[in-house]
């Protein structure tokens, strides 16, 4: 695919958010990828399927772009993401945490999810740099 516009489409995979990606990926696309996973704490979405399969990046600073757009999905999110083995290899590196996890398609996904399955909710949350412990008031 060699468009130079970014598509994303929302829909449902087995009940579970999908959220498909495709196109070109700039820089300057961060926020509205961004907007979309914010999106998901609005509705308490414990899983979220990413489908990137199709994805091009203009270059390292729209791949650091989406990266940033990932680690900025609400906190309690289990993502689920299809990437082609060149992507997910720099998303394995970039250490994303427990609460991402790579498939090499969206019916791998499928395969393995099943709403008894443990994967489809997080425990977990991310620390972030700028948390901090705060003491408790007496």
């Amino acid at each position: 695919m060699n468009s130079s516009e970014l598509t994303i489409s929302v829909g449902k995979l087995l009940g579970v958010p999908k959220v498909t990606i495709g196109g070109r990926m700039e820089r300057w696309h961060d926020e509205a990828v961004c907007a979309i996973f914010g999106a998901f704490s609005d509705y308490s979405s414990t899983a979220v399927v990413v489908d990137i399969e199709n994805l091009q990046y203009g270059g390292p600073d729209a791949m650091a772009a989406f990266l940033r757009a990932l680690r900025l999905a609400p906190p309690g999110t289990c993502l689920h993401i299809a990437a082609p083995p060149s992507v997910a290899s720099v998303l394995q590196q970039a250490g994303l945490g427990p609460a991402v996890r790579l498939y090499s398609s969206t019916n791998e996904i499928a395969a393995n999810l099943s709403p008894e399955m443990e994967i489809l909710t997080s425990r977990w949350v991310a620390r972030k740099e700028e948390d901090e412990e705060l003491p408790f008031a007496a």
